[in-house]
C-alpha cells in the first residue's frame, strides 16, 4: 500500500501539470486554483457528528435525520435452472478435483448461485414507478420483488385546471358589468376596524396557495447541460412541469443474470412417410435448417434424425445398435431460428437400406400400378436387404420445405399439411445441394421439369414459438431434459443453431462438450489388395488408447460409447457408419456424426475411422439372412488432443494404412507403416467442436495451459495473457465470466507485471464483448432493465441485460434458465419493457455509452470474491489501475478503461460489500428482513476500509479528473468518465466513511474546473453533482438541524458549512458559476447549473416521504445558504440586476422560482431570527431579489411582453415611489466596489454595461458611440399599459401562468406581512429605511402590477394593515408614501371589476380618515389626489372617467354617513366633487380627441399651464407629456419636456432653499430648449403648502435623472449638441460635488457626442427634421378650425406621409367622404367650401433665417435648430400671353410663417400666429434661382471632406445641358439681346453677376472633383469637364467676360489664410478665368487644366 500511497502523489502532481496545460485561456489568463492541502481530502467528522446526534433532543423529525444500516443488502440468488437436472454430468462432477484448473473454473461459472447487491431505498424518492416512462410498460415493477426494476420519474402533481376557476384579470376580457353602478357599496372588511387581538392570519388569509413548481414549465428553450448528452423524447407527459428534467439521473440496469437469447423457435412435428405402393423399404430420414441465399448458402441447425416406420417394417432391420429409445424415436423438433429469412429451407433426406444400385432401390416406386406378385417379389427383396444389409442404407430421396414467404410470416400454416415434392435425388450431400439450389428453391409446379417426384408425400405440421413457451417433455441437444416435464407427452428435441455471426456469440452458460465429425470424401482408387473397394462405407470410433493393432483380419475394438445415435437407435453407440454409394472408388459422404466429447482428453483421445466394402449381392454358401460381408480396405486416425491442445476445427486431410501397429499414434512408427497409394492424403473429413470447456482457438488453449500450469514462469503467462488481445469476438463472448474470473485472480494474486498484463487484457476483453452486436428485437424480451434504485450498484446505462441474440452454436440451449431472486415473481419483464427501457436511458442520464448486457450480468450477478485471495480484490483493482493511468504506456488501453470504468468502479463496490457482508458488516439475504433504520451512530463505517485504500482511491480520482482534462470536450469518453465517476461516488455512501465520500466530491469539485470557473469543465462538474445529488439519502447526509447561530452571520455560515456541507459545497459551485458567466447572454453551463438547483427542489417537493410541512420547512434550511450566497453577491455588485440585463429568460426565472421556494418553504421563525441579525442593507437585497421574481413572474397576456427593462433598473417616476428606490444603491454598490468588487474592475464593469445596453440602443436607433450609461434607457411606456385583451375563456397555458403569478405574489406579500410584523416598532421610526425601501415599495409593485381580482383583495387587505399600524410614515412624516398609494387605489377605482373598486374606494376613504386623525387637516390627501389624477389622465389610465366619478362620490358619502368632523366632510367634499371632478372633465375632453395626438398633447400642455401654482402637478402634467411622446418616437419633444420639467425642479428648490438645491446655468437651458424660461417663474407658487415639493423628483436625484432621460431621447434622435449642453450641466454639479466616478462617466459620453458630431458631419449623414405647415378648414374641426401649424416631422417623413396620415386619421374619425384633401400653397376661400366637409391643405416648408442670422448660424444643427420663422413659394402666373416663354411668364410669391413658440418644443405643433407675403417677378425668381444653384455648390466644396457622389450630383445639374438647361434659358430669356432691354438694369446687372459667379463656382467645384475621384471616375469628369466648357461658352455670350474673369491676385486675396494646398488650388482657377477669354476663339486651356488623364489619376 506504501507504494500505491506514493503512486498517488506522483499522480496528483502529474494531474497538476498536465491539467493546466489542458485548460483554454480566458480573457487571456490562465486562471489556477491554490493547491489542495492534504486535510481538505477528508471530511473527517461527518461520521463523528451523525454519530453525536440524539434523535430525542432534535426538533426534526427523526426519519430526516437517520440513514438506515441496510440501504445495502448482499444477497445471494439462487440459480435456477431451465432444466431438470445440471447440464453437468454427475461422473463430470464427481472428478472435480483432477480436472485442470481452467475446466474447473468453466464448470464452477455453470453451477453456482447469482450475487447481487440490492439498494434498499433506491425507490424512496421514485415514489409511483412508471415502466411507462423509462422502459414502455405500464406495469409497475415492485422493488421490493424485483431484482430487473426499473428507476422511474417522481410522480409529478398536476395543477388540477378543470376545477380551478379563472383568475380574473383587469387586462383580460371577461364578462365584467357594462353599465357601472355609480352607487358604490364600500367593502366593509376594508372600512370595518381590526380586532385588538387578531392574528396576522386572522387579518390576512391568503387562499390558494399551490405549488410553484405545479404551475412552472421549462421553456422550450431551455437547455439542460449541452455538456451531457442530447436527451431523447421525455417519457413523461409533455403537461408535465419539468417533463425532461424529472427523468432519473440513475437508469444503471441492474440486468438479468446471463442467460440464453431469446428468440424464435419452429416446431416441427414428422407424422407419416406414405409412398403409392405402401410399406415396402424401411426409410431413415433427416432434417436440417439451411440458408440457401445466394450469396452465402450454409445449413443453419445440426440434423434430426428420425424414422416413420411402422413396426413390423423397422423389425425387418438388423445390425442397427438398439434397442430404439424413446429419444432417438422422437419425431418432434425445436429449431432455434435467430433470422427468419425467405432463404430458410427445411430440408429433409431420406435413405433406405443398403440394396446395391439406386436405381434397383428408386425406381420400383414410380410404377403407376404392380400386381400383387410383383409386390410380394418387391417386399421380399426389401426383407432380404434389411437382414443381410439393415446396419447401412444409401440415399433415396430429399424433399426442401421453403419456410417464410414473405418476411417472418410461415408457409405452411400451424397445422398438418403434406410434401408430395419427394425428389428422386441420389446424392444428399451438402455440396450437391448447394450447387443444386437455384433448381431446388423453385415453385413446386416447376420442380417436376427438373427432377423426378416419388409418387406419394410426408405428412407433417410445424408452427413458431417463443423461448417462453413452457412446450413440456423437451431435451436440449445435449439430451438434458428441460422443465416442465410430463409423463406420457411426446418427446420434443431441441436442435442445435450453427452458423450465426461472431457478434452474435453469446457466454456459455452451461456445459456442452461436443465435438462433430462429417467424413467428407475418400478416394481408394489406388487400394491395392485382396477385397473391391466399391461399395465404400466409413466406420468412426472414438478411441481412448492405441495399445491394439488393427489389421483387416484383426479388428477387436473398446470404443467409446459417446456417440449420439440417430433414429431407431439406442440414445448412444459407439460408432457410427456412413451411407453407401454404390459402385464408387471416390464416394461423397454426407453424415454428421455428434460426438461426445470426455470430461478429461488426453493425448491418446483420437477418431478411428475405417473403410469397408460392403458385398450388396447375397454370398453363395451364406445364409439367407446373414449379414453381408464387409471387408476392411484400410485405416486412418485422427489425434483430438495434442500437445495439450484441442484439434482446429476444419477440413483434415488424412492418409489411409492398411494396417495399424501398436501405439499407432506415435509419429517415428508412421514411416514403417504400409500405406495406401503412397502416403497421400485421400481422406477428408472435417470437425467442428462446440464445446464450453475445450477451444480450438489457439490463443484461448496456451492461456488455459499456462494458467493451468502453476509453475509456469511469469514471461510465459504474460506472453499467454498478451496472446489473448489477438482472439476473436465469438470466443471471447462465450469465454466471458470464466476469462474475466481468471484475469480479476491473476490482478490480486500474480506479481506487478501479471497483474498488470491480466488488467489490461481484462480492458481489452471488455471492450471485446461491448462492440458486441445487440439486436434488441431478438432478445430484449429475455431480461428487464432498471437502475440500481431497485440493485445492483453498477453504474450503467442499458436496459437490455440478457444476451443480445443466439450465439453461435457452441454452448448449445442448455441453459441455465431465467431467474430472478428467490422471491421473485416471474423470470423478466416484456421485451417492449426492456427496449423501452433502452431507448428511454440512451443519452439522458448518468452514462451515454451502451452497457453490453453482459458485462452488467456479470459485475452485477456473477461476480464474487475469491474465497482464497489474501489480498483484497477493490483495493488491488484501484491500485492496478492507478499505476495504468500514471504510466500511460498503451493510450488506446488507457481509453478503453476510461471508456468502461464504469465496470471497475461496480467491480469495486461490489468487491467491498461482500467484504463487509462476508465480516458481518452488512446485512446478507437473510438478515435484511429483519433490518430497521436505526440510529447512525450505530454504523461504524470508519473501520470498514483502511485509511490508505481511501488515499489511493483519492489518488485514483485525482488521476481520472486528469484524464478527464484532456478528453473534454471532443472526445465522448470523457462524458462517459465523468458521469460514471458521479455514480461510482453516488454508490460509495451506501458503503463506506461518508465523510471521506465527501472529500471525494470536494476533490473533484476543486480539481475539475482550476479556477477555469464557467468553462466546459464546469459543466461536467454540474452533471457530476446532479448525479451525486440524487442519493436517495441526500436530505439525511446534510443533518438538517436549524443552526444555533445566536445573532452572528458567521457563525450561521460556520453552521451551515458544518452540518450541511455538502449543500452547501453544492450551492458554493452553482454560485461561483454565476459569477463567472455573469456577461454572458446565453451560458449553457449557467443554466444547467441552476436547473440543478430546481430539480433538486422539485424533488424534495414531490418526494413522499417529505409531505409534511415540518419536513418541508427542514430540507429548505439545507438551501438557506442560496439566499445568503444571493445576498453577497446583492452587496458586492448587484448580481441580479447584471442577469437581468444579459441572460436568457430561463435562467433568471431558474434562479428566482429556486429562491422563492426556499424562502416560501423555510421556517418562519428561522427567517425572522435571521432578518434580526443579518445587516440592513442585506436585508434590503432579499428584498431586490423578491422585487425582481415580481417582474419576470407577472401575469402577462397573449401578445403582452415583458418590458426591456428590469423594474429594478427602471427610474423613480418624480411622484410615485417605485422600486427604483431599491435599485440607487445597487447601482452605487455596482459604481463603487472597485476593484474588490467580484465581477471584476470599474472599468471593466462599465464595459460590460455598454455592451449589455448595445443591442437596446441599436434598437432604439441610437447613434454609435452612445454611452449606455448616461442613455439613461427607460421605458416612456405607461407603467401600465392597455393590455391587448384576449378573447374567451382562458387556455391551459395562461392558467397556469395566471396562477403561478398568483402564488409569485402570496409569497412576496406573506413575506411582506411578516416582515411588518416582525418590524412593527422599527418600522414606525421616523426615517426607517426599511419602510421606504422595502414595505412601500413593495406595495406599491404589487399594485403596478397586473393582478387577479383575487390576489388584489389580499393586498387591499395588506395595505389596509399598513394604514392602520403605520398611519405616522404615511401622513405625519415628509414621505411620499400617501401619495404614490394613492395615485394606485384611484387607479384601482377605475377598474372594470365591481368588488376591486369597492375595495380600492375603502380603502381611499381610509386614507383621508386617518390623515385627517393625524393632521386635522386634508392638505396633505388634496395635493395627492390632485398629482394622482393628473397623472392617470396624462398616461391615459382612465378607462371610464364615469367609474373613478361614482368612486370619488362613494367616498364623499360614506364621508357623510359615519359620524366625522363637519371640515373633514367639507374639505372631502370641496376636493373630490368640485376640484378633482373638473380634472376628470377635462379627461372626458381628452378622451374625445384621443384620435389627433398632436391635439391631445397641447390639452395636456395647456392643463399644466393651470398648474403653475403647484409645481408637483405641473410636474406630473410634463411628466406624462414626455412619457406620451417616448411612446410615439417623438423624442425631441420628449426631450424637450424633460428640459422644461428641469427647469422646474431647479427653480422651486432654489425656491425653497433646499439642502440638495443646485446651482444651474439658466441660460443654458434656455440654450437647450428655449421655450422653458416660463418654467422659472415661481411667483404664483404656494411655497408655504404642506407637503410641495416633497415628491422624490424635486431632489437632486431628480434632476440628475431628468437630465439622463434628456440626454437618453436626444441621442435617439441624434440631437447631440443639445445633449452636450445638458451633459455640461451635470458636469457641473459633479465637479462642484468631487463625484469625480460621475465625472468620468459624464466626460467619456460627452467625448462620445463629440465624435459623434464630427462623423455625421463629415458624412452628411443625419437628417433633420421636416416641418409642414398643415391649414384646417371645417366645424368639425373644433378650434382648429381655420387655423394653421406648423408640424415639426422625422427627417424621413416625406410630403406625402405626412397628408396621408392625416386624411387617414380624420377619415376615420369623420368619415372618408367627408375630408378632402387641398392643393399645397394655394390660397383658400373659405366662402367657396362645403360646410358640410373637412378640408386639410399641407404643403412643405423651410427654416427661414436672415442673412445675420446665417452669419452666425454655420453649422447644419444651428440651422435647424430655435427656429420661428418659416417660408414657402408659391409660383404664379404674371402674364397670359402664350407667346411668352414658361420662364418669361413665371413669378412666385414668398410666403413667411411666424409660430407662437420657436421650435423644438414640448409640443410637436405650433400655431402660426402671423404671416408676411413676398412676390418676386420673374427675373427675380431666375436670379433665385441661380443663387440657390451657387449657394448648393459651394455648401459641397467648402465643407473639411468633400463628398464626391454628392458634389458630382450637383455637378451634373449645374453643367450637363442635356440634364439641366436652366442657367442658360435664364440667359436667352433675361440676357438676350432682344429681352435685355425691358428689365430693370440693376436686375439685370445682378443676374449677370449671378451668373459670373456661377461659372466660377463651377470650376472650383470641378477642381475640387478632379482631386478626390479615383479612377473608375475619370471619364465621368471628363464628360463633366466638357458640359462645363460648353455651358461656359454659351453663358459668356450674354454676360461678357468681365464678370467671369478675375484676375489671380483677386482670387488669391480672396483665398485669405488658406492653407498652402488651398492657395495653390486658388492659383490654379484664377489661372483658368484669366485664361476665359481664349475660350471665345476655342482655347481649351481650362480643359487641359481640369482634365485628368487616366496616368495621372493612376499615379494619384
Amino acid at each position: 500500500m506504501d507504494r500505491v500511497l506514493g503512486l498517488v502523489e506522483k499522480g496528483r502532481a502529474v494531474a497538476s501539470g498536465k491539467r493546466a496545460s489542458a485548460h483554454l485561456e480566458q480573457d487571456g489568463k490562465k486562471v489556477v486554483k491554490p493547491k489542495r492541502t492534504q486535510a481538505a481530502l477528508y471530511v473527517t467528522d461527518f461520521e463523528e457528528q451523525y454519530a453525536r446526534l440524539d434523535v430525542s433532543k432534535c426538533r426534526t423529525p427523526a426519519d430526516l435525520l437517520l440513514i438506515p444500516d441496510d440501504e445495502v443488502t448482499v444477497e445471494v440468488v439462487p440459480r435456477k435452472l431451465r432444466t431438470a437436472r445440471s447440464s453437468v454430468p454427475s461422473e463430470v462432477a464427481s472428478q472435480l478435483q483432477s480436472l485442470p484448473p481452467h475446466v474447473r473454473d468453466c464448470l464452477f461459472a455453470f453451477e453456482k448461485n447469482w450475487l447481487l447487491l440490492r439498494w434498499k431505498y433506491r425507490h424512496s424518492a421514485r415514489p409511483t414507478l412508471r415502466d411507462a416512462a423509462v422502459a414502455g410498460n405500464t406495469s409497475a415493477v415492485s422493488s421490493s420483488s424485483s431484482v430487473s426494476s426499473v428507476s422511474a420519474p417522481l410522480a409529478v402533481r398536476e395543477l388540477p385546471l378543470d376545477s380551478l376557476p379563472e383568475l380574473r384579470f383587469e387586462a383580460q376580457e371577461f364578462d365584467w358589468p357594462e353599465e357601472v353602478n355609480n352607487d358604490i357599496k364600500m367593502d366593509e372588511s376594508i372600512i370595518a376596524l381590526p380586532q385588538k387581538d387578531a392574528t396576522l392570519e386572522d387579518i390576512i388569509r391568503l387562499e390558494p396557495r399551490h405549488d410553484l413548481f405545479t404551475m412552472y414549465r421549462v421553456p422550450p428553450s431551455s437547455s439542460p447541460n449541452p455538456y451531457a448528452p442530447s436527451s431523447s423524447k421525455s417519457s413523461i407527459p409533455s403537461s408535465a412541469p419539468f417533463a425532461d428534467q424529472l427523468q432519473p439521473t440513475d437508469l444503471r440496469p441492474v440486468g438479468a443474470h446471463l442467460e440464453h437469447p431469446r428468440h424464435t423457435q419452429l416446431l416441427v412435428h414428422m407424422k407419416e412417410l406414405r409412398l403409392r405402393i405402401g410399406e415396402v423399404d424401411p426409410f431413415f430420414l433427416t432434417a436440417a435448417v439451411y440458408d440457401l441465399d445466394r450469396d452465402h448458402r450454409r445449413r443453419v441447425s445440426e440434423f434430426f434424425h428420425f424414422e416413420l416406420n411402422i413396426s413390423s417394417t423397422l423389425s425387418l432391420v438388423k445390425g442397427r445398435p438398439g434397442p430404439p429409445s424413446p429419444l432417438t424415436s422422437a419425431t418432434q423438433a425445436l429449431f432455434n431460428l435467430t433470422h427468419q429469412s425467405p432463404t430458410l429451407y427445411l430440408v429433409i433426406r431420406i435413405e433406405t437400406v443398403l440394396h446395391g444400385p439406386y436405381e434397383q432401390a428408386a425406381d420400383p416406386y414410380f410404377k403407376v400400378s404392380m400386381k400383387q406378385k410383383e409386390k410380394n417379389k418387391l417386399i421380399s427383396i426389401s426383407e432380404d436387404c434389411a437382414h443381410r444389409m439393415g446396419r447401412f442404407t444409401q440415399p433415396f430421396g430429399l424433399a426442401v420445405v421453403p419456410l417464410f414467404a414473405h418476411g417472418t410470416a410461415l408457409t405452411a400454416a400451424p397445422q398438418e399439411f403434406f410434401v408430395t415434392e419427394l425428389l428422386r435425388v441420389r446424392d444428399l450431400s451438402d455440396m450437391y445441394l448447394f450447387s443444386k439450389a437455384s433448381q431446388l428453391t423453385v415453385p413446386a409446379s416447376h420442380l417436376k421439369k427438373n427432377f423426378k417426384v416419388f409418387p406419394g408425400h410426408l405428412t407433417m405440421d410445424m408452427r413458431l414459438m417463443t423461448t417462453d413457451e413452457a412446450v413440456p417433455n423437451r431435451f436440449t441437444p445435449s439430451l438434458v431434459p428441460v422443465l416442465p416435464q410430463k409423463d406420457g407427452a411426446p418427446i420434443i428435441r431441441e436442435i442445435q443453431e450453427f452458423g450465426l455471426a461472431k457478434e452474435e456469440s453469446y457466454p456459455y452458460l452451461d456445459y456442452v462438450n461436443h465435438l462433430y465429425v462429417y467424413p467428407t470424401f475418400v478416394n481408394l482408387g489406388g487400394y491395392k489388395g485382396p477385397a473391391s473397394s466399391r461399395n465404400i462405407t466409413c466406420v468412426v470410433y472414438l478411441l481412448d488408447s492405441d495399445e491394439h493393432a488393427f489389421s483387416p483380419t484383426s479388428l477387436t475394438l473398446q470404443s467409446l460409447n459417446a456417440m449420439y445415435g440417430r433414429g431407431g437407435m439406442s440414445t448412444m453407440v459407439d460408432h457410427e457408419v456412413t451411407s453407401v454409394t454404390y459402385h464408387q472408388h471416390k464416394p461423397h459422404f454426407f453424415e454428421e456424426i455428434k460426438i461426445l466429447l470426455p470430461n478429461r482428453m488426453t493425448p491418446h483421445h483420437h477418431l478411428l475411422f475405417v473403410f469397408k466394402h460392403i458385398t450388396c449381392r447375397p454370398v453363395k454358401g451364406k445364409k439367407k439372412n446373414e449379414p453381408a460381408p464387409a471387408d476392411v480396405l484400410g485405416f486412418a486416425f485422427l489425434p483430438l488432443f495434442v500437445n495439450g491442445r484441442f484439434v482446429k476445427n476444419g477440413e483434415h486431410e488424412i492418409s489411409v494404412a492398411y494396417e495399424l501397429p501398436a501405439h499407432y499414434l506415435r509419429e517415428d512408427l508412421h514411416d514403417e507403416m504400409r500405406w495406401l497409394d503412397r502416403r497421400r492424403p485421400v481422406f477428408t473429413v472435417r470437425s467442428s467442436l462446440h464445446s464450453s470447456v475445450f477451444s480450438e482457438v489457439e490463443q484461448l488453449d496456451n492461456f488455459f495451459h499456462a494458467y493451468d500450469d502453476k509453475e509456469s514462469p511469469d514471461g510465459v503467462l504474460i506472453g499467454a495473457i498478451h496472446d489473448l488481445s489477438q482472439m476473436d469476438q465469438a470466443t471471447t463472448a462465450n469465454y466471458m465470466a470464466v476469462l474475466f474470473n481468471q484475469m480479476l485472480e491473476l490482478v490480486c494474486t500474480g506479481s506487478d507485471a501479471v497483474a498488470g498484463a491480466a488488467f489490461q487484457q481484462l480492458i481489452t476483453s471488455i471492450h471485446t464483448i461491448q462492440s458486441l452486436e445487440q439486436n434488441l428485437a431478438s432478445h430484449s424480451a429475455s431480461c428487464s432493465s432498471s437502475s440500481s434504485s431497485g440493485s445492483g450498484s453498477g453504474s450503467g446505462s442499458v436496459a437490455s441485460m440478457a444476451p443480445d441474440a443466439a450465439s453461435t452454436s457452441r454452448g448449445g440451449a442448455d441453459s441455465a434458465g431465467s431467474v430472478t431472486n428467490g422471491d421473485s415473481a416471474s423470470a423478466a419483464a416484456s421485451s417492449s419493457a426492456a427496449g423501452g427501457a433502452r431507448r428511454a436511458h440512451k443519452g439522458t442520464t448518468a452514462a451515454s455509452v451502451d452497457r453490453h448486457p453482459y458485462l452488467v450480468s456479470y459485475v452485477n450477478f456473477f461476480y464474487e470474491n475469491f474465497a482464497d485471495a489474501d489480498k483484497k480484490p477493490f483495493a488491488e483493482i484501484v491500485k492496478t489501475w492507478s499505476l495504468l493511468l500514471f504510466q500511460r504506456k498503451d493510450a488506446a488501453v488507457v481509453e478503453h478503461s476510461l471508456r468502461y470504468s464504469w465496470f471497475f468502479f461496480d467491480l469495486i463496490v461490489k468487491s467491498i460489500a461482500q467484504l463487509l457482508a462476508d465480516t458481518g458488516q452488512l446485512p446478507t439475504n437473510a438478515a435484511s428482513s429483519s433490518s430497521s433504520s436505526t440510529s447512525g451512530a450505530s454504523v461504524k463505517r470508519g473501520t470498514r476500509v483502511t485509511p490508505d485504500f481511501i488515499q489511493a482511491l483519492a489518488g485514483l480520482v485525482s488521476l481520472l479528473i486528469r484524464e478527464l482534462h484532456q478528453l473534454l470536450p471532443s472526445n465522448p469518453v470523457g462524458h462517459i468518465l465523468n458521469n460514471t465517476i458521479a455514480l461510482f461516488v453516488k454508490d460509495l455512501f451506501g458503503i463506506i466513511d461518508r465523510g471521506a465520500v465527501l472529500g471525494f466530491i470536494k476533490l473533484y469539485c476543486e480539481e475539475i474546473d482550476s479556477g477555469v470557473v464557467g468553462s466546459y469543465f464546469s459543466g461536467a462538474k454540474v452533471e457530476f453533482l446532479r448525479i451525486v445529488m440524487d442519493y436517495e439519502h441526500y436530505v439525511q447526509l446534510n443533518i438538517p438541524i436549524e443552526p444555533n447561530f445566536g445573532t452572528s452571520i458567521q457563525k450561521l455560515l460556520e453552521c451551515f458549512d458544518s452540518l450541511q456541507f455538502f449543500s452547501s459545497l453544492i450551492i458554493r459551485e452553482i454560485g461561483s458559476i454565476m459569477k463567472a458567466t455573469i456577461g454572458e447572454k446565453h451560458s449553457p453551463v449557467r443554466s444547467s447549473a441552476l436547473a440543478l438547483l430546481r430539480n433538486a427542489m422539485l424533488r424534495h417537493e414531490l418526494d413522499p416521504r417529505y409531505q409534511d410541512p415540518v419536513k418541508q420547512q427542514k430540507i429548505a434550511l439545507l438551501y438557506f445558504p442560496y439566499i445568503l450566497m444571493l445576498m453577497q453577491f446583492e452587496s458586492n455588485g448587484s448580481l441580479i440586476t447584471l442577469a437581468d440585463q444579459t441572460w436568457i429568460p430561463s435562467d433568471m426565472e431558474d434562479l428566482l422560482l429556486c429562491y422563492l421556494w426556499v424562502v416560501k418553504t423555510v421556517r418562519r421563525r428561522f427567517l425572522r431570527k435571521w432578518w434580526k441579525a443579518e445587516t440592513s442593507g442585506r436585508v434590503f437585497f432579499f428584498f431586490v431579489v423578491l422585487a425582481k421574481a415580481l417582474e419576470v413572474f407577472g401575469f402577462r397576456t397573449a401578445g403582452e411582453h415583458k418590458p426591456k427593462e428590469s423594474v429594478l433598473l427602471s427610474p423613480r417616476q418624480s411622484t410615485s415611489t417605485t422600486i427604483s428606490k431599491m435599485v440607487d444603491p445597487i447601482k452605487d454598490a455596482a459604481l463603487k466596489q472597485g476593484s474588490k468588487n467580484s465581477f471584476g474592475t470599474l472599468a471593466r464593469r462599465r464595459l460590460k454595461l455598454k455592451q449589455l445596453h448595445k443591442d437596446s440602443l441599436n434598437e432604439l436607433g441610437a447613434p454609435a458611440g452612445a454611452s449606455p450609461r448616461m442613455m439613461g434607457i427607460i421605458d416612456h411606456e405607461s407603467p401600465h399599459p392597455k393590455t391587448p385583451r384576449s378573447e374567451g375563456k382562458q387556455n391551459a397555458n395562461t392558467k397556469r401562468r395566471a396562477y403561478l403569478s398568483l402564488e409569485v405574489n402570496s409569497i412576496v406579500l406573506e413575506l411582506l406581512l411578516h416582515f411588518m410584523s416582525d418590524f412593527k416598532s422599527e418600522l414606525g421610526v421616523e426615517g426607517n429605511k426599511h419602510m421606504d425601501r422595502v414595505v412601500c415599495n413593495f406595495l406599491l409593485l404589487l399594485l403596478k402590477q397586473n393582478q387577479s381580482e383575487l390576489f388584489l383583495s389580499h393586498l387591499f387587505q395588506t395595505v389596509r394593515f399598513l394604514v392602520y399600524n403605520f398611519p405616522r410614515p404615511l401622513f405625519l412624516y415628509n414621505t411620499p408614501y400617501a401619495g404614490d398609494l394613492t395615485y394606485e387605489l384611484l387607479r384601482a377605482c377605475n377598474f372594470a371589476s365591481e368588488r376591486t373598486r369597492a375595495q380600492a374606494t375603502g380603502l381611499l376613504y381610509i386614507f383621508f380618515k386617518t390623515n385627517w386623525l393625524i393632521k386635522k387637516n386634508l392638505a396633505r390627501m388634496k395635493l395627492q389626489c390632485s398629482i394622482a389624477i393628473a397623472k392617470l389622465v396624462g398616461e391615459g389610465g382612465i378607462a371610464d372617467v364615469a367609474r373613478l366619478q361614482s368612486a370619488l362620490l362613494a367616498v364623499v358619502k360614506q364621508a357623510s354617513l359615519e359620524k366625522n368632523p363637519p371640515e373633514f366632510v367639507r374639505q372631502l367634499d370641496q376636493l373630490l366633487s368640485v376640484r378633482l371632478i373638473t380634472v376628470l372633465e377635462n379627461t372626458k375632453l381628452i378622451e374625445q380627441f384621443e384620435y389627433d395626438n398632436e391635439l391631445v398633447a397641447e390639452l395636456i400642455y395647456e392643463i399644466s399651464l393651470g398648474y403653475r401654482d403647484s409645481p408637483d402637478i405641473r410636474y406630473t402634467w410634463l411628466d406624462s407629456l414626455a412619457k406620451r411622446h417616448g411612446v410615439e418616437k417623438n423624442h425631441e419633444e420628449a426631450a424637450q419636456c424633460r428640459v422644461h420639467t428641469t427647469a422646474l425642479i431647479v427653480a422651486h428648490l432654489q425656491l425653497l432653499k433646499r439642502e440638495d438645491a443646485v446651482e444651474v446655468s439658466r441660460a443654458s437651458l434656455r440654450e437647450a430648449a428655449p421655450n422653458c424660461a416660463e418654467e422659472f417663474d415661481t411667483s404664483s407658487t404656494s411655497a408655504s403648502e404642506e407637503g410641495v415639493c416633497s415628491s422624490s423628483a424635486f431632489s437632486r436625484q431628480g434632476l440628475f435623472r431628468e437630465l439622463q432621460a434628456a440626454v437618453a431621447s436626444l441621442k435617439l434622435e441624434q440631437i447631440f449638441e443639445t445633449a452636450i449642453i445638458l451633459q455640461r450641466i451635470g458636469s457641473l454639479i459633479h465637479k462642484k460635488k468631487r463625484d469625480y466616478a460621475e465625472l468620468v462617466n459624464v466626460y467619456n459620453d460627452l467625448t462620445g457626442l463629440c465624435h459623434n458630431i464630427v462623423q455625421s458631419d463629415e458624412l452628411q449623414g443625419r437628417l433633420f427634421a421636416n416641418y409642414y405647415r398643415v391649414a384646417f378648414y371645417g366645424k368639425d374641426f373644433g378650434r382648429a378650425d381655420g387655423q394653421e401649424f406648423i408640424y415639426k416631422e422625422h427627417g424621413f417623413v416625406r410630403l406625402s406621409d405626412i397628408s396621408s396620415r392625416l386624411r387617414d386619421r380624420y377619415s376615420a374619425k369623420f368619415g372618408a367622404d367627408r375630408v378632402l384633401t387641398l392643393p399645397g400653397t394655394g390660397v383658400v376661400d373659405k366662402s367657396k367650401l362645403d360646410p358640410a366637409k373637412l378640408y386639410i391643405q399641407v404643403c412643405s416648408v423651410e427654416p427661414h433665417l436672415t442673412d445675420e442670422q446665417l452669419k452666425e448660424r454655420k453649422t447644419p444643427f444651428q440651422k435647424n435648430t430655435n427656429l420661428k420663422r418659416f417660408i414657402f413659394a408659391t409660383p404664379f402666373q404674371t402674364s397670359t400671353d402664350k407667346e411668352l416663354s414658361e420662364t418669361e411668364r413665371t413669378g412666385k410669391i414668398k410666403t413667411v410663417l411666424r409660430v407662437e413658440h420657436p421650435f423644438p418644443f414640448v409640443l410637436k405643433r405650433i400655431k402660426v400666429v402671423s404671416k408676411k407675403e413676398i412676390m418676386l417677378t420673374p427675373i427675380q425668381t431666375s436670379l433665385e434661382a441661380i443663387r440657390g444653384r451657387t449657394r448648393a455648390l459651394l455648401q459641397e466644396i467648402e465643407t473639411k471632406q468633400p463628398n464626391s457622389k454628392t458634389l458630382q450630383i450637383v455637378l451634373q445639374g449645374s453643367v450637363l445641358l442635356q440634364v439641366n438647361a436652366g442657367p442658360l434659358e435664364f440667359c436667352r430669356v433675361f440676357l438676350g439681346p432682344d429681352h435685355v432691354h425691358k428689365y430693370q438694369p440693376a436686375e439685370v446687372k445682378a443676374l449677370k453677376h449671378a451668373m459670373g459667379e456661377f461659372v466660377k463656382t463651377c470650376v472650383k467645384a470641378l477642381a475640387v472633383n478632379k482631386s478626390i475621384i479615383d479612377a473608375d471616375q475619370i471619364a465621368f469628369h471628363d464628360q463633366l469637364v466638357k458640359g462645363y466648357v460648353s455651358m461656359k461658352t454659351e453663358v459668356l455670350k450674354y454676360i461678357g467676360v468681365g464678370q467671369a474673369s478675375q484676375s489671380a491676385s483677386d482670387l488669391l486675396k480672396k483665398a485669405g489664410s488658406s492653407n498652402k494646398i488651398e492657395l495653390a488650388s486658388m492659383r490654379q482657377i484664377a489661372q483658368t478665368s484669366t485664361d476665359i477669354r481664349s475660350a471665345r476663339s476655342g482655347s481649351n486651356a481650362d480643359v487641359n487644366l481640369l482634365s485628368t488623364s487616366a496616368a495621372t489619376a493612376a499615379e494619384k
